[in-house]
């Protein structure tokens, strides 16, 4: 193979630069949140009550436990657009990316529901869904050709 097969387009280098750079943004916001406000300070900002901090940490680990099942559409997701070889370009990064989020907003509306005791508005439901599939773009940028 020749180095010029194996290099990724410039727009997509630019993308997967700005999620990059946006995961990076997102985590020093909310350690400076967490520091200036408190941790407990910073969760209530960000629109999340919870009884006590084990629930909050059984949330968690729900979320973890589920996301290893609900990353198997993602990646088939993944696996029919680089088998069929779409040429839409940058679009259908854009199309991951609205797959991902759904999956992360699904996921995360639905622990929300079954636990009573936390909650979480919907508009950090959608920011925390939108950052963790970013995040999934960015960590699976190697298999979207």
């Amino acid at each position: 193979m020749k180095d010029d097969e194996k290099r990724l387009p410039i727009g997509i280098k630019i993308v997967v630069g700005i999620l990059i750079g946006s995961i990076i943004i997102g985590a020093l916001l909310i350690s400076l949140g967490a520091i200036f406000f408190g941790f407990i300070g910073m969760f209530n900002l960000l629109g999340i009550f919870y009884d006590n901090f084990s629930t909050l940490f059984a949330f968690t680990i729900f979320y973890c436990a589920l996301a290893l099942f609900s990353n198997v559409p993602f990646k088939g997701c993944i696996f029919m657009v680089n088998f069929y070889k779409t040429h839409l370009g940058q679009a259908k990064w854009g199309i991951l990316f609205l797959i991902a989020l759904s999956i992360n907003f699904i996921l995360i509306s639905f622990l929300d529901d079954q636990m009573t005791g936390i909650f979480i508005g919907p508009r950090t439901k959608i920011v925390a869904s939108a950052f963790l599939a970013a995040l999934d773009l960015v960590v699976n940028s190697e298999r979207i050709r």
